[in-house]
């Protein structure tokens, strides 16, 4: 018996195939004098060796033929490797980590591109709140749940002054604007108010301040209701079914914390600035009645909110009747009455706000 077969062990069998009974994963190399030591184990796999790729010889069979190496491409990482001297063309820098050791790739994140919307200021509409997100209904003396109120925002002749209705809530100082610029711009309203999917609004309320911005308070359809009756109890409307007027006092209740942070009241002028960003002019009723008449009537003709102000009360003036010379004065709290300057001061009121109402392409301005 050759001395080449009495080292290998193993004999082939009929087919010229040799089971080698061991874990191998590489062909045995020769040594100088061609033969081939199989003492060599990987643990990798279990089987009988077979001849990979466009090798046509087998050591283990000829150990003497010229081994005929297929041409292969260039070794660029260990999966490219078909043969143990591969290995040795590999930069060791170059050989990949195993998944689990490998870092978590980078990932850029892209940011969302801003929604924008068509109010009086450009750019990206604020996302100050959640629609779900109720104000506070604490209020002294009054026993309200949230409930949702099925009615529309507004009908076909759009916002109206008699939408407007002073509930059990003291914000008078609040609604009375909120009359007047409806008075004189109803679209004005409709600017205020984005009406998003499903019912959900986003109302315009401006901070606070000498440089005021737009900030857009969400809300929803869910108002103020007295428990038993299940009927709104702070701003309704007074002749209609429409509810804009009650979704803003939500949003700006929203945006002071709670409905009961605007019932203690307020000032006609911060409230012109949340509403209008515009600081309101003041004129006296002490003075020449036809001086103050002439400014007022001037000021509805134009595109302005005019309030007038008691010592705890606040109503909106909302048409002017030059011939008789008298105001109309409408009161939320239901009452409208027509009045000459004379008899609203002996009634103790004391002055009047006018607010201009900014056009839908002018932001607010530095006060």
């Amino acid at each position: 018996m050759p001395y080449w077969k009495k080292k290998l062990g193993p004999q082939p069998d009929e087919n010229g195939m040799v089971d080698l009974g061991q874990h191998v994963t590489t062909k045995p190399r020769q040594d100088k004098n061609g033969m081939v030591d199989l003492g060599q184990h990987t643990g990798r796999s279990r089987g009988n060796w077979t001849i990979q790729g466009d090798d046509l010889t087998d050591p283990l069979i000829d150990p003497l033929a010229k081994k005929k190496k297929a041409p292969t491409k260039e070794v660029r990482s260990v999966r490219d490797v078909k043969d143990l001297e591969q290995l040795d063309d590999l930069d060791p820098f170059d050989i990949p980590l195993p998944p689990e050791a490998l870092p978590e790739p980078l990932v850029e994140k892209k940011s969302k591109k801003p929604k924008t919307g068509s109010w009086n200021t450009p750019g990206p509409r604020p996302d100050t709140s959640k629609y779900r997100e109720q104000p506070s209904v604490d209020v002294d003396g009054v026993d309200t749940k949230m409930s949702r109120i099925d009615q529309p925002l507004w009908d076909e002749h759009g916002p109206q002054v008699s939408d407007v209705r002073q509930g059990e809530l003291g914000d008078c100082f609040f609604l009375a604007t909120v009359a007047a610029i409806v008075a004189n711009s109803p679209d004005y309203i409709k600017d205020m108010i984005q009406v998003d999917d499903d019912d959900k609004f986003r109302v315009r309320i401006y901070t606070a301040g000498k440089n005021p911005q737009p900030q857009w308070i969400a809300v929803d359809h869910k108002l103020p209701v007295d428990k038993l009756t299940n009927e709104m109890v702070f701003a309704k409307p007074k002749e209609t079914e429409n509810i804009w007027a009650p979704i803003i006092e939500k949003a700006y209740a929203k945006s002071r914390g709670g409905y009961d942070k605007i019932d203690e009241g307020g000032y006609g002028q911060n409230t012109a600035v949340r509403l209008l960003a515009r600081r309101p002019e003041t004129v006296p009723l002490d003075g020449d009645p036809k001086v103050a008449f002439e400014k007022v009537a001037s000021a509805l003709e134009g595109r302005n909110a005019v309030t007038v102000e008691k010592k705890k009360h606040v109503v909106s003036i909302t048409d002017v009747d030059r011939t008789l010379g008298k105001l109309k004065v409408n009161d939320q709290e239901g009452d409208i009455d027509w009045m000459s300057i004379s008899e609203m001061d002996k009634f103790g009121y004391l002055r009047f706000l006018i607010t201009y109402i900014p056009k839908k392409d002018e932001g607010p301005v530095k006060l």
